[in-house]
């Protein structure tokens, strides 16, 4: 990806950021913050606005805002790898009544707790089957000692393997000389210069 691309990438970000932001009765305070402080606008993402709006609703949010910026007021940019998770934590902690309301009147998330209520019995019933065959398989392999493969004999009337002898014929391997080496490459070259017109 080209610079430009990506400053125009960001730009946009920026603007649906902006965009986001308009309208908002706490605007003026977020533009505060990023103004004073290592956060970014980008480190704000919908979920943090959305818990913004909520705060909001109860009278919070500017006092959060406050809170996020007495935090970030010394902190330089490099001090903290994940600005948009810390500053949602930061958000989270300042009233976790609200966040958890807010969570479970999101309906992007599956709240946590009683899940096989969704499953059906046969799913269950395979999973049974599966459990029972893996722990059928462990005995197995322990009996026979974890040995990998099945028992088995090895065959008394094979042939017995004999190596065949070395070609008495072959020529020895003797590795040259670097000195001579060097020389032949060196006329090899001088060969080349020769072959090809100047």
């Amino acid at each position: 990806m080209s610079k430009d691309a990506k400053d125009t990438k960001t730009e946009s970000k920026a603007e649906q950021k902006a965009a986001m932001l308009s309208g908002k009765e706490y605007k003026d305070e977020i533009d505060d913050l990023t103004q004073n402080t290592a956060l970014k606008l980008a480190d704000l993402d919908e979920k943090a606005f959305a818990l913004l709006d909520a705060l909001h609703a109860k009278g919070k949010a500017k006092d959060a805002i406050a809170t996020l910026k007495t935090t970030f007021a010394e902190m330089s940019r490099d001090r903290i790898s994940n600005w948009r998770g810390y500053s949602y934590t930061l958000l989270k902690k300042f009233d976790e009544e609200t966040y958890k309301a807010l969570k479970e009147t999101d309906g992007r998330r599956r709240p946590r707790g009683d899940r096989k209520s969704d499953r059906k019995e046969s799913d269950d019933r395979k999973d049974k089957e599966v459990r029972d065959k893996e722990r059928k398989d462990k005995k197995e392999a322990k009996e026979r000692g974890n040995f990998p493969v099945k028992a088995f004999n090895f065959n008394a009337e094979a042939p017995v393997f004999v190596p065949k002898p070395l070609n008495a014929d072959a020529p020895a391997f003797v590795p040259k000389e670097p000195e001579k080496e060097k020389e032949e490459e060196k006329k090899d070259e001088k060969k080349e210069e020769e072959k090809t017109p100047a």
